[in-house]
């Protein structure tokens, strides 16, 4: 990389080339040639092409590598003279092997290893996308993005202050929610594609992507934040289900394709916006709808076609319909025994 660059990885290959034959050493001392002896040994001796792999960095930061050379005829840079490159390290920690995520080994680093300068911490972004990676301990992260790999959790906890991306890959779980323990999170956007989570799901997040993805445990998604939010659809919730937005901007389902609850669903409305529980997909409502909406625009079937199963009903839930409005364009019941609706708003 350049001078002044902005780095990922906490090893890194330095190349430069000379304006005459010699060899090099780098360090991260500010070395003569001499002095520099027990750093790196640079590749390219007797040539002008010098290659150059840092050892480890250490935690994201300002960093400073200094190299000195020597000629063929033995002159040498002291420290007055050699060179020295300045880099930004915003460390990204990606998978290398299947293994904890407390372990340095797992992310390509010196094992057990550091928290935050082996393997990922509260400041780090952290990518799996080939290997299995299993949370043993309760563990921060910036933002996380799963891609290809898995994510195991055993019950404990992910802390994650950034961004969640989940396109490929799974989570694995063996008790709790969200992989086996609580994901909490205050980034800006969660998107869930196409992912099959074997147990159940606990989301709270500002603003929520639903694109394709099959839960099969009980499901609680929250929107909070101010953006409006339109997901593909395609999800399959195989239990119970909750979903909620609190935020100022709407949260819209089904824009492309429509979703199947094979369970009962409450969708509650307690925000300045509104939830779009269908917006132009076919749904299939295999259990019964509750809706709620104590404040905002209310809760509106769209468009498409909303069928709800033969024997299940639409009614109002606990905490009432007292603001906004409930527009059910689509919605197919078997008869009018089917609505138990009091809005009051």
């Amino acid at each position: 990389p350049a001078n002044a660059a902005t780095i990922t990885d906490a090893t890194q290959d330095i190349t430069l080339t000379l304006d005459e034959a010699g060899d090099c050493r780098l360090s991260l001392l500010d070395d003569s040639y001499d002095l520099a002896s027990d750093d790196v040994d640079c590749t390219g001796d007797g040539t002008t092409s010098i290659s150059c792999t840092t050892s480890h960095l250490g935690a994201s930061g300002a960093k400073t590598v200094y190299i000195a050379c020597q000629d063929t005829a033995g002159n040498k840079d002291t420290n007055a003279t050699n060179d020295a490159l300045s880099y930004t390290l915003n460390l990204i920690f990606n998978d290398v092997a299947n293994g904890n995520w407390n372990d340095g080994a797992t992310w390509g680093y010196t094992s057990p290893g550091v928290e935050g300068t082996d393997f990922p911490g509260v400041s780090n972004p952290a990518v799996i996308d080939s290997h299995t990676v299993t949370l043993t301990a309760n563990q921060s992260v910036d933002d996380i993005t799963i891609s290809g790999g898995t994510l195991a959790q055993v019950a404990k906890n992910l802390t994650v202050g950034g961004d969640v991306t989940i396109t490929s890959g799974s989570i694995t779980r063996t008790s709790g929610t969200f992989a086996g323990g609580t994901l909490t999170a205050d980034g800006t956007g969660l998107t869930l594609s196409g992912n099959t989570f074997p147990g159940a799901v606990t989301v709270t997040y500002p603003n929520i992507y639903l694109n394709g993805s099959t839960y099969n445990g009980t499901t609680i998604i929250t929107k909070t934040g101010s953006g409006n939010d339109s997901s593909n659809g395609g999800n399959v919730f195989g239990s119970t289900t909750t979903i909620a937005n609190s935020g100022t901007g709407y949260l819209l389902l089904a824009y492309y394709a429509g979703d199947t609850y094979n369970g009962d669903v409450t969708f509650t409305n307690t925000g300045s916006s509104l939830i779009y529980a269908n917006y132009v997909g076919t749904i299939a409502f295999n259990g019964n709808v509750i809706v709620n909406s104590t404040s905002g625009v209310g809760i509106y079937f769209n468009g498409g076609t909303s069928t709800i199963a033969s024997n299940k009903t639409i009614s109002v839930g606990g905490t009432g319909f007292s603001a906004g409005g409930l527009k059910l364009s689509g919605v197919k019941y078997n008869n009018t025994s089917d609505l138990a609706l009091e809005l009051t708003g």
